[in-house]
């Protein structure tokens, strides 16, 4: 479980997910991934938020446009979560998820749009890191 695992195991198995779920076809299961993925995006550990950004954006990538059809409404909240995160690298890999989601229904996103561009105005007006203006 989360709570016994640490920070190193979950973030091997968030990768090896992320790196075989461009491989899986069946609908169930990318949903399965992204069931897997998803408590991990609050983990306790950056490196684990880390991963678990990065395995999100990469399955909305690999999986466009079913996770961006499907999974919005439940994916968006957690991205600007992850916008707000303290550690810039997280906060770059959230935004990157987001730009991976990139079909998604526009009724879908006008909720969380305020919330969106608020942090990542406030990202890029801090000047913290190159990679999340490239973002």
């Amino acid at each position: 479980s989360q709570q016994t695992a640490s920070w190193k195991e979950i973030r091997s198995c968030v990768m090896a997910v992320s790196q075989v779920v461009e491989y899986v076809e069946e609908e169930a299961w990318i949903d399965q991934c992204l069931d897997f993925i998803g408590p991990h995006l609050t983990n306790a550990h950056p490196r684990a938020r880390y991963s678990a950004f990065q395995a999100l954006g990469q399955t909305a990538y690999d999986h466009d446009p079913y996770v961006a059809e499907n999974h919005a409404t439940t994916l968006l909240p957690m991205i600007v979560t992850g916008l707000d995160d303290s550690n810039i690298r997280v906060a770059t890999n959230a935004a990157s998820a987001l730009a991976s989601m990139e079909d998604m229904d526009p009724d879908d996103l006008e909720p969380h749009m305020e919330g969106l561009m608020t942090r990542l105005v406030t990202r890029l007006q801090k000047g913290e890191t190159r990679t999340m203006q490239e973002t």
